[in-house]
């Protein structure tokens, strides 16, 4: 039954057979199933017999259409997912519409009906069954629509079936829109014409930004211009350090640094402040200073009834005294050198602070005496030296005539109760009760009230007159007298009979 089916079937169409002729070859049962399973091969026949076209499902379109899923459409409509567009419109995203309303790949509605089942028409656009259109021209969920607002938190909350949204700080844009946001708000400005200046928008061919995308001003350019993040008129202002605007026309202004004086009642102080003519004075080019109650000091104004200026430098309350350029308490600290503050209970050292229960001074510096010793407040030696003159002398190591010496001369260390006395050229221990008088080549021992000026006066020379000063132990002829400011020690020879100065005998000539 199959085959034969399948034989008729095709005899209809190429034409062998005809529809008596089926019928009488089948019966009438057989003829009736097979009709109505051929139903579609008979309209492809009568299609094909008047010049119609068949679509893929079955069904035929006429002369002068083609299909379109399952409709017929005019040859020179748009088929759009089986639909037929008309004249002018073209096919978005699967929808019929002009082409100016396809925004973006999809069409733009114009009532609810061209929505959806449960979706609204919204500005264009239609809206997700769950949303609603808010304030009449965006689409997001009822509880984020705020005083006919959208507010935002994430871009799906912008999103609609037919575009992605982009959230611009609770604000929703749209793709081919930009995000501008700064100081806690947002808008949503066009990328093609349009830039941002700080949250809001502004046209690129005729307006300029003042500050760059974080500033706030937008200027007209044909009218206007940029002076920092300030808007200028350059017919009537002046722009100062690109930052502010000052007026050219009455009451006219100069600029001074970041602000505008007055030309009239003011006077730029030091390229940064306006001070007034009448009752201020510029102090150090920063601050102005009431003429009857300021006084400067430095760059700073004060009240004299309340402060005092140290060195025209820095302020100190009326209770404090100046101590070089810094303030001090008298009651509790101590000015050194007028240079550095001491607290209470330590005293000055040069231009330092010591405590003197631990701390001695030597030479202006500070020492720790349980571990120095000052000496002829010049030299710091340790605790277990001695002092020599300005050496310090190690244990072990005696003082001779300004040196420390671990002997006297080739001997060695003189006896107790006696002194080395060093010429640097021959050295000899001082009898008791003398010491060394005098330094270098002239030192000699004598008493200590024999010693005048470096020099033993108490000789057997000075029998012979106020002028004349014995020869010392280092000179070509010890023992002899000479005139002093004469010449060698051998002039004018007199002697004293050999015996050592000290001691007097005849004169003598020197041999």
């Amino acid at each position: 039954m199959g085959h034969w089916l399948d034989d008729t079937a095709q005899g209809l169409a190429e034409g062998r057979f005809s529809r008596r002729q089926v019928l009488g070859r089948g019966g009438g049962v057989a003829a009736g199933a097979l009709l109505a399973s051929m139903a579609a091969p008979i309209r492809g026949l009568g299609a094909a017999m008047s010049g119609g076209t068949q679509c893929s499902d079955g069904h035929v379109c006429p002369v002068g259409k083609r299909c379109c899923g399952k409709s017929c459409c005019k040859a020179d409509a748009v088929c759009c997912n089986g639909l037929c567009c008309s004249a002018g419109q073209v096919c978005c995203s699967g929808a019929c519409c002009l082409k100016r309303d396809c925004r973006n790949g999809y069409c733009r509605c114009k009532t609810d009906s061209d929505c959806g089942p449960d979706q609204a028409c919204c500005d264009g656009n239609c809206c997700a069954p769950n949303q609603e259109c808010c304030g009449g021209n965006t689409c997001c969920l009822p509880t984020q629509c705020v005083n006919n607002e959208c507010k935002c938190t994430a871009d799906g909350d912008c999103s609609t079936p037919n575009q992605a949204g982009i959230c611009c700080y609770l604000t929703c844009c749209s793709p081919d829109e930009l995000c501008c946001i700064h100081g806690g708000s947002g808008d949503c400005c066009d990328r093609e014409t349009e830039a941002c200046c700080g949250a809001g928008c502004y046209d690129i061919e005729t307006h300029e930004c003042c500050g760059g995308r974080t500033g706030t001003m937008i200027c007209d350019k044909a009218t206007h211009h940029c002076c920092g993040r300030d808007c200028c008129d350059p017919a009537t202002q002046t722009c100062c350090n690109n930052k502010i605007c000052c007026s050219r026309s009455a009451p006219s202004q100069s600029c001074c640094g970041d602000a505008c004086c007055d030309d009239a009642r003011e006077t730029c102080c030091g390229h940064k402040t306006c001070c007034k003519n009448a009752r201020e004075t510029c102090c150090g080019g920063e601050s102005c200073c009431d003429k009857e109650t300021e006084k400067c000091c430095g760059k700073h104004c004060y009240d004299p009834s309340n402060a005092i200026c140290c060195k025209n430098t820095t302020l100190c309350s009326t209770d404090q005294q100046c101590c070089g350029t810094n303030c001090y308490d008298p009651k509790t600290q101590v000015c050194c050198a007028n240079t550095t503050t001491c607290p209470q209970g330590q005293k000055c050292c040069g231009t330092q602070c010591y405590d003197p229960t631990k701390q001695g001074c030597c030479a202006d510096k500070p020492y720790d005496r349980e571990k120095q010793r000052c000496c002829g407040n010049k030299k710091l030696c340790a605790k277990d030296e001695t002092c020599c003159g300005e050496a310090c002398c190690k244990p072990g190591e005696k003082c001779a005539n300004g040196r420390c010496t671990k002997g006297c001369g080739n001997q060695g260390p003189c006896p107790s109760g006696q002194v080395c006395c060093d010429t640097g050229k021959s050295a000899k221990c001082c009898s008791k009760g003398q010491m060394c008088c005098g330094t270098g080549t002239s030192a000699t021992c004598c008493k200590p009230e024999d010693c005048v000026n470096g020099t033993c006066k108490s000789d057997c020379c000075s029998a012979l007159g106020p002028t004349w000063m014995c020869c010392g132990p280092g000179s070509p002829c010890p023992g002899c007298c000479s005139r002093s400011g004469g010449g060698d020690c051998c002039s004018d020879a007199p002697v004293c009979a050999g015996v050592p100065c000290g001691g007097f005998g005849a004169p003598g000539t020197c041999s």
